[in-house]
C-alpha cells in the first residue's frame, strides 16, 4: 500500500511538472506573438508616416 502511494505522489508530481512546464511554454510563445505583431504595427505605422511625410514635401516643392 505504501509502496502505491509513492508511486502516485511521484507520477503526480511528474504531470504537475509537465502542466506548469507547457503553461509557461504557451505563455512565452503568446508573449512573443503578441511582441512581433507589436512590431508589425510600429514599422507599418513609421512607414506610413514616412510616407505622409514625403508626399507633403513633394507637394510643396511643386509650389514653389
Amino acid at each position: 500500500m505504501l509502496t502505491a502511494m509513492i508511486f502516485l505522489a511521484f507520477c503526480t508530481n511528474i504531470l504537475l511538472t509537465a502542466g506548469v512546464a507547457y503553461d509557461s511554454r504557451y505563455r512565452a510563445y503568446n508573449a512573443l506573438k503578441i511582441a512581433a505583431i507589436d512590431q508589425t504595427k510600429e514599422v507599418l505605422y513609421s512607414m506610413e508616416k514616412e510616407k505622409n511625410d514625403g508626399s507633403t514635401e513633394i507637394i510643396e516643392e511643386h509650389k514653389q
